[in-house]
C-alpha cells in the first residue's frame, strides 16, 4: 500500500536520486483508490500519478491523452501508468541532477556564488533601509522610541535605590501611585487653635 511522501518514510525523491531508485520510488505510489483490480476503470482527477504527469510529461507529446484514455477504460494498468510517468520524471531530472554533481565537486565555485548572493543581498538590504527612512522615518520613530525607553529606565533607577526597600515592579507601581494620586494639602499650624472633643481646628 502506497504513502505519503516523507523523509520519515524513506520514500522522498531528491536530486541525487539514481534512475533505479527513482522507478522503485514512484512504483509505490498511491492511485485512484477506486481501482482495486487491473480491469477497474479509474478516474485521473483523483490519482496522485496523473498530477506528476502533468508536471513531468507535458513536453511528451499525446501521453497525457494515453494516461487519460487508458486509465478510464482500464486500457492501461497503474504500473505501465507509474513507469510512464517515472521515465519522464528521470528525463527532468537528468540535467538538475548533473549540474547538482559538478558544484559538488568543485565546492570553490559554490563558494563564490554564495559570496556573490551575499554582497548583492547585502546592495538590496541598504537599499530598503533608505526607502524606508524615506517613506516612514523609521530611524526618527526609533530614536523617539529609545528616549522614551531610557526615561523610563532611570525612572525604575531612581526607585530602586539601595535606601529604598521596594525595587523592580514594586517601585515601579509605588511610582505610578505616587504621580496619580494628588497630594493633600495639611492644614498650616497656627497659635490660634480650638480643640473640641477630638478634633483640632486650625484658624489660619
Amino acid at each position: 500500500m502506497g504513502r505519503k511522501m516523507s523523509k520519515s518514510y524513506g520514500n522522498t525523491i531528491t536530486l541525487s536520486e539514481t534512475d533505479e531508485e527513482i522507478r522503485k520510488k514512484t512504483k509505490v505510489m498511491v492511485t485512484d483508490p477506486a481501482r482495486k483490480r487491473r480491469t477497474d476503470p479509474g478516474n485521473p482527477d483523483v490519482c496522485p500519478v496523473y498530477d506528476w504527469h502533468k508536471l513531468f510529461s507535458v513536453a511528451e507529446p499525446g501521453r497525457l491523452e494515453w494516461v487519460r484514455q487508458g486509465c478510464t477504460t482500464a486500457g492501461i494498468g497503474c504500473i505501465e501508468c507509474k513507469a510512464a510517468m517515472a521515465e519522464n520524471l528521470i528525463k527532468w531530472i537528468a540535467p538538475v541532477r548533473e549540474r547538482r554533481v559538478k558544484y559538488e565537486k568543485n565546492p570553490k565555485q559554490v563558494l563564490e556564488i554564495w559570496m556573490r548572493g551575499r554582497r548583492s543581498a547585502s546592495c538590496g538590504a541598504r537599499t530598503m533601509q533608505r526607502v524606508r527612512e524615506a517613506v516612514f522615518g523609521w530611524e526618527k520613530k526609533k530614536a523617539r522610541s529609545s528616549d522614551v525607553r531610557g526615561k523610563e529606565l532611570r525612572k525604575k533607577k531612581r526607585m530602586a535605590t539601595p535606601g529604598n526597600k521596594m525595587t523592580g515592579k514594586d517601585a515601579e507601581t509605588r511610582s505610578e501611585e505616587r504621580v496619580e494620586e494628588p497630594r493633600r494639602r495639611r492644614p498650616t499650624k497656627s497659635r490660634y487653635q480650638c480643640t473640641r472633643g477630638h478634633s483640632t481646628f486650625y484658624w489660619i
